[in-house]
């Protein structure tokens, strides 16, 4: 959509094959449904892998963000793109006494997810 070779994804208007990730388009979904679940986090961590974003990193970082402040939360981006940074990610959030916390999708994350699981446990 951003590139502008679709009207949406509901209705493309055109014929174009391809695929598309729609991770940060259901962003406000998941921030929503976070608060929810977890209704007195305020801090929310988002953890993305920017290779997995993309040309167009930057601006979905910036959906993130209108999503966390759609539904009164603040939004702590940190960026992953080896086992390291995802080490350093979670000290940040740690220190940052981040109440919860979001994954952007990719292969990065969804290879390591029993290690986050594990990670995770430190932010209590």
């Amino acid at each position: 959509m951003e590139a502008g070779l679709v009207a949406s994804f509901g209705r493309p208007g055109g014929n174009l094959t391809g695929v598309a990730s729609v991770a940060t388009t259901l962003m406000p979904k998941q921030f929503g449904l976070l608060s929810e679940l977890v209704p007195k986090a305020v801090l929310i961590g988002v953890l993305v892998s920017p290779e997995n974003l993309g040309a167009t990193a930057e601006s979905q970082i910036a959906e993130i963000m209108s999503a966390a402040r759609a539904v009164s939360r603040q939004a702590i981006i940190l960026k992953a793109s080896t086992d390291v940074d995802i080490d350093v990610a979670f000290e940040a959030l740690i220190q940052g006494r981040v109440q919860a916390l979001l994954f952007t999708s990719g292969p990065l994350f969804v290879t390591r997810m029993e290690y986050s699981n594990c990670k995770t446990g430190d932010l209590d």
